[in-house]
């Protein structure tokens, strides 16, 4: 069974609620493991995601504490593998732009069809799973091809 690791950063509990019940609906139904973290505070967000490992982070922009746009920034310094999807009650095509820029993944604005988010989530999980797995096939070829193009036999 497949495990899908999502962290949700959004300051409303009741559409973290929503979202949280949603992915794990639609992972039950294709036989995976969901697990969902999730924080109301963008630095809580933060400490969330450098204690674990994560496939997708979903982020609304407009935080008590954080611009969403600065924690994905912060976030992505350390991470280009990770998926993000930007959720928004306040959209702007600066914030569109910038998204575009830091190479998120989708980009809704509320109120939003929980089924488009978790279809698209869906997506961006496969992504960050495939690209995992292409860093990984590259760390052994060159491995592989620093000794002598040799894999020990």
């Amino acid at each position: 069974m497949r495990e899908l690791n999502v962290l949700l950063i959004e300051d409303n509990e009741e559409l973290c609620r929503v979202i949280v019940e949603a992915v794990n609906t639609a992972c039950s139904q294709e036989n995976c493991n969901a697990v969902v973290n999730y924080s109301t505070y963008g630095a809580q967000g933060l400490a969330l995601y450098e204690k674990g490992s994560y496939d997708l982070v979903i982020v609304d922009i407009n935080l008590p504490d954080t611009d969403g746009m600065e924690l994905i920034k912060r976030i992505r310094m350390q991470d280009r593998v990770v998926e993000f999807i930007i959720i928004t009650g306040w959209p702007s095509i600066e914030t569109a732009v910038e998204a575009i820029s830091l190479d998120v993944w989708a980009y809704f604005i509320k109120p939003f069809n929980t089924n488009e988010l978790v279809h698209q989530a869906k997506r961006a999980i496969d992504n960050s799973i495939l690209k995992k797995k292409i860093i990984a096939l590259a760390d052994w070829a060159g491995k592989v091809l620093g000794n002598g193009g040799t894999n020990g036999n």
